[in-house]
């Protein structure tokens, strides 16, 4: 996503590289891949977990970019869905990996699911509504926001709001409150 810094730490293609980071990524898929069919205690159930994970988060990012590059705003229903894509491929594997084993059959995927969407709308507004001494230390602001990214708080501000401002602010590519005005 062109994203120069994330979680205040340089992003791997900005340090390595798109050529380099992009090899690394398919390289440790598979690896990962590799080990799982290499296990002892091999499950074909944990690998296509595995693999609906991988092209849960290829397809989900796919959409992102989309929207992100051709400056289309998705709808608050079109964000939940590619959001509950990207969950299920996290929820699948996660919690077929930690069922595995286990005597007790408990689905964890609602829990998971729950876990992970929390996790997810809680980022998107903490980048928007954290106080600016919170992003001295990370040396970033709005992340979401500085590399074009739609996020629900966003979304909603775009639609439903029709804010035709905070468009024109995603396209500008800010990093700094001073930016925004």
């Amino acid at each position: 996503d062109e994203s120069p810094i994330r979680r205040g730490q340089p992003t791997a293609h900005v340090v390595y590289g798109v050529p380099s980071t992009v090899n690394c990524l398919v390289f440790n898929l598979y690896l990962m891949q590799k080990q799982l069919f290499e296990s002892k205690n091999y499950n074909l159930e944990i690998v296509n977990a595995w693999t609906n994970f991988v092209i849960n988060i290829c397809r989900t990012d796919g959409y992102e970019k989309i929207w992100n590059q051709s400056f289309y705003c998705p709808s608050e229903a079109e964000y939940t869905v590619n959001l509950m894509r990207k969950v299920s491929g996290y929820t699948e594997f996660f919690s077929t990996f930690l069922a595995f084993g286990s005597e007790k059959k408990v689905d964890l995927k609602p829990f998971t699911a729950l876990f992970y969407s929390y996790g997810q709308l809680r980022d998107d507004f903490e980048t928007l509504f954290l106080p600016e001494e919170r992003f001295k230390d990370r040396e970033t602001f709005a992340e979401d926001l500085s590399v074009g990214r739609f996020t629900l708080p966003m979304i909603h501000a775009i639609r439903v709001l029709e804010n035709k401002d905070v468009m024109g602010k995603l396209r500008k590519f800010t990093t700094s409150y001073e930016n925004l005005s």
